[in-house]
């Protein structure tokens, strides 16, 4: 057993409340929600840890539409924007983060994936969604995705 210094027993206290303010009281199983401004951080902290890790994250962009492409009635986005987060929330992994961007709109950051890992998830998000909205075509759900560059490195796609 290591006796510590007055001053290392209050060091160490510190720490010990640090980390318990720190750490989620609950972690909900699922993605983590989180509002824009608190997604952006998290975007650009991910960002500039990319370049040191050689690992990989995607942004997929999740928008509602009806046929013709143009937003769908006011009245309705509520409904099928909870009917999203909720299918977000249970389809993507607790390392991942999610954030509404717009009333019809949704971003989600997935670490460690492929472009094919990022283009699957976005399919088995709309897939579940289709099936839990039985107004068919009415409503779409589409989905695009863009790799994360680590900072400093130009976007291929702008």
């Amino acid at each position: 057993m290591t006796i510590l210094s007055g001053n290392a027993r209050g060091i160490h206290i510190d720490m010990k409340r640090i980390r318990q303010d720190l750490t989620e009281e609950y972690r909900a199983p699922g993605a983590y929600c989180q509002d824009y401004d608190s997604f952006r951080r998290i975007f650009r902290f991910v960002e500039r840890g990319l370049q040191r890790s050689g690992s990989s994250a995607y942004i997929i962009l999740l928008t509602l539409t009806d046929r013709n492409g143009d937003f769908i009635p006011l009245e309705d986005r509520e409904r099928y924007m909870d009917v999203l987060r909720r299918i977000i929330q249970r389809s993507v992994r607790t390392g991942d983060v999610f954030t509404q961007y717009s009333s019809c709109q949704f971003l989600l950051m997935v670490l460690d994936a492929s472009r094919e890992n990022a283009l699957q998830i976005g399919q088995r998000i709309q897939e579940e969604f289709q099936a839990l909205t039985p107004e068919g075509p009415a409503i779409c759900l589409e989905h695009d995705i863009s790799p994360l560059r680590p900072v400093g490195e130009e976007d291929e796609e702008a």
